[in-house]
């Protein structure tokens, strides 16, 4: 058996030659900037590499414009009232987001289908409203525009994954 240093040097060489490195004028091995290094970069390691953290850039921007399209309908149900807050924490937080929680209904209750399907969407009371009260939104004037919201950012989901399915990687393959 080699001794102890002649194969740590070992595993350090083979360490340099896998790892995220690349060779510099002086023939040794540097490590990549975690900070600048591009999925371009790192296509010497092989395309599916590269892809890899294209899509999971590409994912992030996605989810960012999935957010705002869902935003509004986050912040109308987090105004409802539908939902008790009875229950843990936990419950109470998701149970607030939910679709569920969608609408306000008077003092009294919603008491019947028409003041179900009428109730308040959002109701807020503004600082230059004397009197406050009074519905901003009704409940079936939102939820269309809630529902196509819903849709869009479906229909940005499934071009996305089409187009990247279809288009990206395969010119990705071919330039590589």
């Amino acid at each position: 058996h080699p001794p102890p240093e002649v194969l740590l040097a070992n595993a350090r060489k083979h360490m340099l030659e896998t790892a995220c490195t690349k060779r510099n004028k002086d023939g040794e091995y540097e490590f990549l900037s975690v900070w600048s290094t591009t999925p371009q970069d790192l296509g010497f390691l092989g395309v599916g590499v590269r892809l890899y953290f294209e899509f999971i850039r590409l994912m992030g921007l996605v989810f960012m414009l999935l957010s705002l399209l869902a935003l509004p309908s986050m912040l109308l149900n987090a105004h409802g009232s539908m939902v008790d807050d009875e229950g843990s924490a936990l419950y109470s937080y998701i149970s607030k987001l939910s679709v569920a929680n969608l609408g306000v209904c008077p003092v009294g209750g919603c008491s019947s289908y028409e003041e179900v399907r009428n109730r308040c969407a959002l109701e807020v009371d503004w600082p230059w409203e004397h009197g406050g009260g009074g519905c901003d939104l009704r409940l079936k004037d939102a939820t269309e525009a809630l529902g196509l919201l819903d849709g869009l950012g479906v229909l940005v989901f499934i071009i996305f994954v089409l187009y990247f399915a279809h288009r990206w990687v395969p010119s990705v393959v071919a330039h590589t």
